[in-house]
């Protein structure tokens, strides 16, 4: 009897494998909707090894399909999607698409470029995770959120913009993206997530603007050649080790009139006799008197 149900289970999930996909058209993978006459680019196996070769070189979503004499309009990608294609190039996504699935592009580490249209209103969590290839990605004005670990460990990332419709970053998106050089955050991010930065190692300099009013922990950890932070006026709290082994670190320029609070317990690589701390006219007295921020043995007002 056992026997019986584990053959049964075994072929129910080979059905199910089978049927990831509604439709193959031009080599895309799709689930249809007929109600709705929509179409979702999805994998073509769920596990990675089977799904690795799903998609290779140049890849163009077309903005709509036709399947057994029904058009369908092509609207998103599936989460996974792309998942471990590791011999994928390049992608072009229409205008038709409206979203972009968590992980879709985890792991395509030949991905060096990718169109994001300006139909994309969030950038989901992992969607380009260990794209170790990838150089530049124009996030569009239309994008307002950027997920968890979004862009972690693209370590061939130079450079980024976030644009101004941009008001949340998700913690880890920039983890561990070691080559990046320049980041410009926009001024309507409110708050900055745990470890969005953290082993970003090239970054020299970075200004938080004054429209963020919360700092996550481990946010600079790592970040090795860091030398300069500004921190906006408008931040109220910061967490744990956020400056830990940046030990280039050399200013501080905290623009809050009251320090903000820092969720803080006995840190010792943090380089508080190197760094100067400063601070807003007026109130040298209230930084030297809290945690964290009296132990910095330089603190000038500014």
């Amino acid at each position: 009897m056992i026997k019986k149900l584990s053959t049964l289970l075994f072929t129910l999930l080979l059905h199910m494998e089978a049927n990831a996909y509604d439709a193959e058209i031009n080599g895309v993978f799709y689930n249809l909707d007929q109600t709705a006459q929509t179409a979702k680019v999805t994998y073509k196996s769920s596990k990675s090894s089977s799904n690795s070769l799903a998609y290779s070189g140049e890849v163009t979503i077309p903005p709509a399909v036709t399947f057994n004499g029904v058009t369908y309009s092509v609207t998103s990608i599936d989460n996974e999607a792309f998942k471990a294609c590791t011999n994928l190039k390049s992608i072009v996504i229409p205008n038709s698409v409206t979203s972009i699935g968590s992980y879709a592009f985890y792991f395509c580490k030949a991905l060096t470029s990718i169109t994001i249209p300006n139909s994309i209103s969030s950038i989901n969590d992992g969607t380009f995770d260990s794209c170790t290839a990838l150089t530049s990605i124009p996030i569009p004005n239309s994008v307002t959120s950027i997920g968890d670990f979004a862009f972690r460990k693209c370590s061939s990332l130079t450079s980024i913009t976030i644009p101004n419709s941009v008001t949340s970053i998700g913690g880890g998106a920039f983890y561990d993206c070691e080559n990046l050089v320049s980041i410009t955050i926009s001024d309507n991010v409110t708050s900055i997530l745990d470890r969005t930065f953290q082993g970003c190692s090239k970054i020299t300099s970075i200004t938080i603007p004054n429209s963020v009013k919360f700092i996550g922990a481990f946010v600079f950890q790592y970040c090795l050649h860091l030398s300069s932070v500004t921190i906006g006026n408008c931040v109220t709290e910061i967490g744990m080790l956020i400056f830990q082994y940046c030990n280039n670190l050399t200013a501080i320029h905290c623009k809050c009139p009251t320090p903000p609070y820092i969720d803080y317990y006995i840190d010792v690589y943090t380089p508080f006799s190197t760094t100067t701390l400063y601070v807003p006219r007026g109130s040298l007295s209230s930084y030297q008197s809290k945690f964290f921020w009296g132990n910095f043995k330089n603190i000038v007002e500014e």
